[in-house]
């Protein structure tokens, strides 16, 4: 039964598995993990709310904010989509879309918010069927202002299979 779970190493392929060891440290073997991934969902606008933002760095160097989106309803209720919005002149507009759809700022204005005051913003993301790294993957083509405005949305908290038990 040794490595029945594609992937997953036993306590006597790798010094750590074993309970009691290191919780701080996990191991997983992925050389035949296929790289890209994400979701595939049919191309359309749905309601969505801001569950994470951070900042981070673009893999050319350039600053960036990562917003993260979450369907709100719907079959694909749950799902997760991150938004990059590169922090430079060239690309100011999509940062823009992004805060104006959010009711966190205008356009042409200087827009200051925390963390806090963006999360649980609802709005609509269209969300376009894209190639990355070889495989299609659903993303964030436009962020759009929801109709009934950015909210916040309260008690927000839809399943994700991310929420079910690994069965093992």
């Amino acid at each position: 039964m040794r490595n029945s779970i594609p992937g997953m190493l036993t306590p006597f392929d790798a010094p750590i598995g074993v309970p009691k060891d290191n919780d701080d440290e996990f191991l997983v073997n992925l050389s035949e993990a296929p790289t890209g991934g994400g979701y595939l969902i049919p191309d359309g606008d749905y309601p969505a709310v801001l569950v994470d933002l951070r900042k981070g760095f673009s893999k050319s160097g350039n600053p960036q904010w990562i917003w993260t989106f979450a369907i709100m309803s719907g079959e694909h209720a749950g799902k997760e989509f991150p938004l990059f919005t590169a922090i430079i002149p060239s690309a100011l507009w999509k940062v823009a879309e992004t805060v104006e759809a959010l009711g966190l700022g205008k356009g042409g204005t200087v827009s200051k918010f925390t963390k806090s005051e963006a999360l649980s913003r609802r709005c609509i993301i269209s969300i376009r069927k894209d190639t990355y790294n070889g495989q299609e993957r659903s993303s964030i083509a436009k962020v759009l202002p929801h109709p009934d405005g950015p909210g916040p949305v309260t008690g927000f908290n839809p399943k994700k299979a991310s929420d079910d038990p690994v069965p093992f």
